[in-house]
């Protein structure tokens, strides 16, 4: 089973990029801010094929780890210099996935993984042939946000699951409270592409 994280993950350069191991919380941050004017999208990475690529290493450990040999913690340090060594800079151009330690409780509820990234700010897609077979992208159609997104809340897969918090807690009972706008696609009969002049066009019943 691969690493999955919402499209928008996949182009940024950040360093660090937090991925899920869970479908469905990768699906629910993939939607959760969507307004079903467009097709939404989760990534799904093989971290272990990465690693053998770029590591040379079929396996994907935690190098903060405690219990881990140093055998293994020297494979990872390249990508993690001390930043306060101004003779051991970041040298390698590709990224290479790693698991986190559990030391945060929102880390482990979302099943937390990381690909942490070189010199190189292109995303994942655009570092590697597709014909390495590390990616795939499932795609979730516009009009099916709203349906999907209450199947995944009634998975009990929300914003108190993945923030196990008082911050999480609270953005649940807002949503619940609160008078939520009704999606474009409700009670329409078809829809066509985006106007230049006046947005989406619709055809009411």
């Amino acid at each position: 089973m691969g690493v999955v994280f919402p499209h928008a993950a996949l182009l940024r350069a950040d360093r660090l990029l937090d991925w899920t191991e869970d479908p469905q919380i990768a699906l629910y941050f993939a939607l959760m801010e969507s307004e079903g004017y467009q097709d939404a999208a989760v990534w799904v990475l093989d971290p272990w094929r990465l690693n053998k690529l770029v590591l040379k290493v079929d396996e994907v450990l935690p190098p903060g780890s405690d219990g881990l040999a140093d055998r293994d913690r020297r494979k990872y340090e390249p990508w993690l210099p001390d930043r306060f060594d101004a003779k051991n800079r970041l040298k390698k151009p590709l990224p290479v996935a790693i698991f986190p330690n559990q030391f945060d409780r929102r880390i482990a509820a979302q099943r937390s993984c990381f690909t942490v990234h070189g010199l190189k700010k292109d995303s994942i897609d655009d570092l590697f042939p597709r014909t390495q077979k590390l990616l795939a992208k499932i795609v979730i159609p516009g009009y099916a946000v709203g349906n999907v997104f209450d199947d995944l809340e009634g998975s009990f897969v929300d914003d108190a699951t993945i923030y196990p918090d008082l911050e999480g807690l609270g953005k649940c009972v807002a949503r619940w409270t609160g008078d939520a706008d009704p999606l474009p696609h409700e009670e329409m009969y078809t829809r066509l592409k985006p106007s230049p002049l006046e947005g989406s066009g619709r055809f009411r019943h």
